[in-house]
């Protein structure tokens, strides 16, 4: 396989494990509000933050899918620098949980070993 389409698949891979980690995060949220007791309106502020921690979590996602959707239109099934772009969508996420940010990391640390061996 050549580098640009292991470079795809690794990156296809990350934006694969990201998305499953906001969706479970946006599952644990969604979990926790619907368990909360119910609120006396305007009074409860674990409650309202829960609820603005939904609406970021759910803009995180939609930023994820702009992300996505923006390689797919310029890079079809070529590279495009989408490992600079999974860099750079996890380094900005506050939602993007450390487990995957190391994951991001150490594939990111891989291919720079494999790019310099093949220079």
């Amino acid at each position: 396989m050549s580098n640009q389409k292991a470079e795809a698949s690794m990156a296809d891979s990350l934006w694969n494990a990201i998305h499953a980690d906001l969706m479970q995060t946006k599952e644990d949220l969604y979990k926790e509000i619907c368990s909360y007791p119910a609120p006396v309106a305007g009074c409860d502020e674990q409650f309202n933050y829960l609820l603005e921690q939904r609406s970021r979590i759910q803009q995180e996602v939609a930023r994820l899918n702009r992300y996505i959707a923006k390689r797919d239109a310029e890079c079809g099934a070529v590279s495009c620098q989408t490992l600079f772009a999974v860099e750079e969508f996890v380094t900005s996420s506050e939602y993007v949980s450390v487990a995957i940010k190391d994951l991001v990391s150490r594939r990111l640390a891989r291919s720079q070993e494999v790019n310099r061996g093949n220079a």
